[in-house]
């Protein structure tokens, strides 16, 4: 059975671990309208770095389906590639590449951070080989051959070797980079991932690959 549609960028922040709806409230302005970029960029000053991460997720989902509303906020979000918590860290290298592929130019001169996270282990190194396949698949020369960033992001796409937050980015990531020949493979990630968001991400990754190839 096909993957439930992801939630709304609101619902994906009021369903992350916060103080029992305010971070909805705070928003949607609770009035229903669509999500306001502004706040979501305010939230990314705040001291609590939980909600500094869940902002730069939303941020990033949005980014996913709206990338020029999002496109404004670009250096907010490059300058949280420095923050000190790693989660934050790793939601902002991930939006940044998905800003990069509808507009490689949002990169601005963050593409050799990226580069040195990439060739680092760890979280940080997860999420900007995620990032170069999205800025690779905007036209950037990340200074890896596609067909090894393509291999090194599937990898990531394991759901029997990666905790689901890297599964479910790098499953996204495939779907804009990959080839006809993942397709077998995004649909054993969705049969075989540890949640429904890892699902969905398969199958978006899986639709997206069958509009591009």
């Amino acid at each position: 059975m096909a993957a439930e549609d992801p939630p709304t960028a609101p619902a994906l922040v009021a369903s992350a671990d916060d103080d029992g709806g305010g971070l909805l409230d705070r928003v949607v302005g609770g009035g229903g309208p669509p999500p306001a970029i502004e706040r979501l960029t305010a939230m990314l000053d705040e001291e609590s770095p939980g909600n500094r991460a869940r902002a730069l997720f939303a941020l990033t989902e949005l980014a996913r389906d709206e990338p020029d509303a999002v496109a404004p906020v670009a250096d907010e979000i490059r300058a949280r590639l420095g923050d000190d918590d790693p989660d934050a860290r790793f939601r902002a290298v991930v939006g940044l590449g998905v800003l990069a592929r509808h507009d490689s130019g949002l990169v601005g001169d963050a593409l050799g951070r990226l580069q040195g996270f990439a060739g680092g282990d760890g979280p940080d190194a997860d999420a900007a080989t995620v990032a170069l396949a999205y800025c690779l698949a905007g036209g950037l020369d990340v200074g890896t051959d596609r067909g090894d960033l393509r291999r090194a992001v599937r990898d990531l796409a394991d759901p029997s070797r990666q905790p689901d937050r890297t599964v479910r980015e790098a499953a996204l990531a495939l779907g804009a980079v990959g080839t006809d020949a993942d397709r077998d493979y995004l649909s054993w990630v969705r049969d075989c991932a540890g949640s429904p968001r890892v699902a969905n991400a398969a199958e978006r990754a899986a639709r997206d690959l069958r509009e591009r190839v």
